[in-house]
């Protein structure tokens, strides 16, 4: 299957734990670079949205 697909599920409430997302990149032996995938993804992160 190819495409766009999302699952949200409501399950347990977040209790002591730390709310966070986790994000699942699926690729080809070699084809993504973890170096390259950290960069953008650290591009990515608003600190302070109160500048936007």
């Amino acid at each position: 299957m190819v495409g766009k697909r999302v699952e949200i599920s409501f399950q347990n409430e977040w209790g002591q734990r730390r709310p966070h997302t986790r994000v699942v990149v699926i690729g080809s032996v070699n084809g993504i670079e973890p170096t390259s995938l950290r960069q953008l993804f650290d591009m990515a992160v608003v600190l302070d949205s109160s500048n936007t």
